[in-house]
Parts: structure tokens; sequence; C-alpha cells
């Protein structure tokens, strides 16, 4: 059986010293793990850093380089540069690229195999490895270890450029939101964000917006609902997206001009790259499964939404507070395997609602120590009137027991204040962001002179 080629590992280098040139056209470009001659990665490895460097890509540089290096090997060189380039260079690049996942398949039977001769694990964890495993390999970049420093501040430079290079300024993905954004610059990939509220306070529908704002760009959206079915989910789009009541829509109570909005909405909802799971239980592995699996078929997933983090059902028995523990770690791993920004929602403690200021913070966060230290960024809803509403139905109770008359002085208006609150963000400001809350349409809006609050920077 054989699983390498070295032919073509020389014709691919021989092609990039000799027409350097057509490495700019190659989408992906060729990792070097797909070398298996060991001198060839390193070539291709070199190849890299003078490309990154801005320096010629010839055989002299080349050959400097890994003098430099210590991998120098002279006959494998000049094999390589006695062997014909090729016009179709990235067929040849198809054929390593087989020729690795291949070599993967080869190398994960022989753990596997080793795995149930040993029969020291159950099958849910084998079914766990394997699963990650046949992803890594279906991947083109399945990590390599630590790399050198050289690298890692190539990869920034790259990073500074393609951010300078967007009209928006954002490193990341698109929260929807202009205030959240120029605070965070976007979600990050890799990331765990955490949005949390008490009830009532929307979070479901902020997740909803930033969904929305996300799918505009075209990036893809998997929106895991474990409390809301999908049809629930769909008519609060609409609802945003026409502008429309959302109990006017669910009733059926439009009129000729709002019909045509609502379809108006449903076609350009219909267009964008959003995926939705309504199953009401799910453990975290079910989660990284079908994740795994998505992003897998659909490379343009860069933001997933779980609703909410507490309905995340456990295998084992263990303490709660160690199971959440778990769950959050594990969806950090994820994000960064996957390399998508991955928000969960949280409920927050009752204990918040016998202070005064009823604001926030991060011990407010149910089995709040594993949750605020797996988070890259954790944001706060905080409403005000839902707290005076709770107010007034509390007064009413009390009255109505004792048999007095009571007329609510509150006026609830379709439009209330709210605050986008910043309680952790590790590479930014903390600060507070205001948004409007719209009672028809149950969506979160920007007001447009309202200004952003500053608190501080984290230094972690």
């Amino acid at each position: 059986m054989n699983l390498y080629n070295f032919d073509i590992e020389r014709a691919v280098l021989s092609t990039l010293v000799f027409e350097p040139a057509r490495l700019k056209d190659l989408e992906p470009l060729p990792s070097p793990s797909l070398f298996y001659h060991p001198f060839h990665r390193a070539m291709m490895t070199t190849i890299f850093s003078l490309y990154d460097e801005d320096k010629p890509i010839d055989e002299r540089f080349v050959q400097a380089n890994l003098m430099q290096t210590g991998e120098f090997d002279e006959v494998a060189f000049l094999d390589v540069l006695g062997t014909t380039p090729v016009a179709t260079l990235s067929a040849y690049i198809e054929i390593l690229r087989d020729l690795t996942v291949k070599r993967g398949i080869y190398e994960f039977s022989i753990e596997a195999r080793k795995h149930l001769e040993e029969n020291t694990l159950p099958s849910s964890q084998i079914l766990e490895w394997v699963e990650q495993r046949v992803y890594e390999i279906s991947s083109d970049e399945t990590g390599s270890g630590f790399v050198a420093l050289e690298e890692a501040l190539a990869a920034s430079i790259r990073q500074i450029e393609i951010t300078s290079s967007r009209q928006d300024g954002l490193i990341g993905i698109d929260t929807g939101l202009m205030h959240l954004n120029a605070l965070s610059s976007g979600f990050g990939e890799g990331e765990l964000i955490i949005l949390a509220a008490r009830p009532s306070m929307g979070k479901s529908s902020l997740a909803i917006e930033f969904m929305l704002g996300s799918s505009r760009l075209g990036h893809g959206v998997a929106f895991f609902s474990l409390e809301m079915p999908k049809e629930q989910i769909a008519l609060r789009m609409m609802s945003i997206e026409s502008g429309l009541p959302l109990q006017r829509i669910r009733h059926s109570r439009l009129d000729s001009r709002e019909r045509k909005l609502l379809e108006s909405a449903r076609r350009k909802l219909a267009a964008r790259p959003i995926m939705i799971d309504d199953t009401g239980t799910m453990t975290l592995r079910q989660i990284r499964t079908k994740l795994r699996r998505i992003v897998a078929k659909n490379p343009t997933v860069k933001l997933a939404i779980i609703d909410y983090l507490q309905l995340i059902t456990s295998d084992d028995r263990k303490d709660r507070h160690i199971q959440v523990g778990e769950i959050t770690r594990g969806l950090k791993l994820l994000a960064r395997e996957l390399n998508i920004a991955i928000i969960a929602l949280s409920q927050l403690n009752r204990a918040l609602e016998t202070r005064v200021d009823k604001r926030p913070i991060l011990s407010d966060l149910r089995e709040s120590g594993s949750i605020e230290q797996d988070a890259d960024l954790i944001l706060f809803i905080y409403r005000e009137d839902v707290y005076k509403k709770q107010e007034e139905k509390r007064k009413e109770e009390e009255y109505r027991k004792k048999g007095i008359p009571y007329h609510a002085s509150m006026k609830e208006d379709k439009i209330s204040k709210a605050e986008l609150i910043i309680g952790k963000q590790r590479n930014g400001p903390l600060g507070v962001v205001p948004l409007e809350f719209h009672k028809e349409t149950t969506s979160f809006k920007e007001p447009s002179r309202e200004p952003v609050t500053i608190i501080e920077y984290q230094d972690e």
C-alpha cells in the first residue's frame, strides 16, 4: 500500500522554486504537512517563510535558509531541482492532499484497533475520540503543535493587513451592533462568548439579532435552540426583518401591504446561510458532533449560538457546577478547534434581584467560576423596565389580597431603554452599550445619540 509519492512532492516543490509567482494563485495554500518526506516538508516550510518575509524564492535563498536551520540535504535538494516544473500545479497538490488523508485514515485505524484491544475506555469516549479524529483528518489544517515565534508573528501581521483592508475595521465577525463592534472588534473566531441575563430581559431576541447581523455579510450561523421551537424563531426573525409586530404576524392580522412586506422579509431571510436545530435536549458531545459535521459541510459557518447553557445535559452524575465547568471548557475548545465563535446564552442567579442596583456583575452568573474563566467575552443585558413591571405586579397582588383596588402608575411604552454591559473581555475594554428594546418586534436597536461608556481596560 503506497501512501506517498515522492515524485509528485518533488514536482510541486520544483514548480514553486522556479515559478514562485504561482504560489499566489493557490487557494488554499498547501500545508507542509502534505509532504511525507521530511526534507520536502522542511523545504515547503522554508518557501512559506521566504514568502511571508517578501524575500525571493529561488534555489539560493531556499538553500541558505535550510542550511541556517540545519535541515539541508544536498542529494534531496538536487533531486528537487532536477525535476521538471508542472503546468497543472493545483492538480498535483490535490493528489498530495488525498494521500495525506489516506495516511491519516491508516494511522487512525491502527489507533482505533489499539483502543478496542486495550478495552480501557467506555464506548461513549471512544465515539467522541473517533468523531474528533475524523474531523481532524478531513480538515486541511489539523494543527502541528509548537510553532516558532517568527511564524506566529508573520500570521499576526497577515491578520493586521486583512483587518486594515476591511472598511468596517473588524477583526472578527460582525455583531450587527455598531457600538459593540467598536468595543469588541467583532466576535473573534475561536472565542467563547457568554450572553447572560435574568428571564424576560431578551437573551433570545438579542441572540437572533447577532445571528441576523452576522449572516448579512454572508457568514453562516448554526443556531441551537434548546428551549424555543424553530417556528417561533422564524416568526421573530420575520418580525425583525419586516418591522411588523410579532403578534400581528402570529395571528395573521395583516393587510395586503403588510403581507407583501412579510413575503419580502421571508425571501431575504431564506437566502441567508442560517441553520437551526431545535432538538430539545442535547449533551455537549451531541453539540460537538453536529457542529463538526455542519462546519465540514458548510465552511462559511463562522458563528454558533446555543440557547441556552443550563439546558445542556450531561452523561455523568457529577455536581452541576462541575458539569457546567466541563461544558464551558468543552465549548471553548470546540470554538478553537473549528475556528468559529460560539455564543452561549446563560441564566443569572436570582440573588441579584435583592440588590438596589440590579445591573448584573460576574458573580451573578450561575456556576460563575467556570463560566467566567473559560469565556473570552461576557455580555449582560439589563432593562430597568422589567424590574419596574415586576414591582407593579407585586404591589397589585399585595393590594388584591387585602381587598384594596390598585391602579398601576407605570405606563408601559412600546420602546424601552436597555443596556448591554461588557462584564469581561480578554482583548478589549469593559463598557456599556446603550440599546433600545422594541417590544412589538422583540428586537434590539441602537439609539443614535446615546454615548457608549468605557469603564476600564483589562490586562490578562
